[in-house]
């Protein structure tokens, strides 16, 4: 008979760890966020292991109001039981499996007024195959550059849907690089790296206001982004919204190629 156990946060050790880092090639950017999080957000972050036999099959990563289930295996109801949904105005859920989306489907649903589904494509590209478009558009955001601070603010202000602070942009340029394309002095577009590991950087807030969009300044700030990681020797992976044909086909140009379509499942109570 074959053994399965949970095994929590506090009860991390050296056999843990060394179980992660074998399997980090088996998928790159679900071990990349479990890495990134338990090394710089672990004040923020809960996770449960599941093994099998001494084997990891599964894990529930829990970051604030994110969440990651990866894995499959016949007890990872268990895991699906402690996806924190009491008293929650919000919870997203990454999956990694089909089968598993659907389980917890049918578990968060009685919990949340509204759930919906999303499906992202995970892209992934390496040196050998990126193909920069128009690297000199693009600026590096600076957290001493006023103007640099005050716009960004109101392009993240605005897709946040929360007033942000000059202070909180400041803080947020000094660990997440951004780049941005700027047009007479005005920012336009943008897009940053917000998890970064030795393997892998994840690229993401890809955002170019709508009357400039269409004219290349996406793949341009994506490129930016994308070069910086790669000369650190990682790759880049980023995720579009499935059937995103113009932002998928953006990303194929500069070397982008499809690993994967996956569902988010996105839970809200009304506040």
């Amino acid at each position: 008979m074959s053994r399965v156990s949970i095994i929590s946060l506090k009860d991390l050790n050296y056999w843990v760890w060394s179980s992660i880092i074998n399997m980090l090639k088996s998928d790159e950017i679900a071990f990349t966020y479990l890495i990134y999080d338990l090394v710089y957000e672990l004040s923020n972050t809960n996770v449960y292991f599941l093994f099998r036999d001494s084997v990891l099959k599964a894990f529930l990563l829990i970051w604030k109001d994110a969440v990651h289930l990866w894995g499959s295996d016949d007890s990872i109801d268990e895991l699906i039981k402690l996806i924190p949904v009491s008293n929650r105005e919000r919870v997203y859920i990454q999956t990694y499996d089909d089968d598993v989306a659907s389980k917890v489907l049918d578990y968060v649903r009685p919990h949340f007024d509204n759930v919906e589904v999303n499906e992202f494509t995970d892209m992934i590209v390496g040196k050998d195959n990126f193909k920069p478009y128009k690297p000199e558009l693009a600026t590096r955001l600076c957290r001493d550059n006023d103007d640099h601070l005050k716009q960004l603010a109101e392009i993240l202000t605005e897709l946040l849907g929360r007033k942000l602070s000059i202070e909180e942009i400041k803080n947020t340029l000094s660990v997440i690089p951004y780049y941005g394309v700027f047009i007479n002095g005005e920012l336009v577009s943008i897009a940053n790296a917000y998890v970064r590991t030795r393997d892998l950087w994840l690229v993401g807030s890809v955002y170019t206001k709508p009357s400039f969009r269409g004219r290349g300044y996406a793949k341009a700030v994506t490129s930016a982004v994308t070069a910086l990681a790669l000369s650190t020797g990682a790759k880049a992976a980023l995720h579009v919204k499935y059937g995103n044909e113009p932002a998928i086909k953006a990303y194929r140009r500069i070397g982008y190629k499809e690993l994967r379509k996956r569902k988010w499942i996105i839970c809200r109570n009304p506040s």
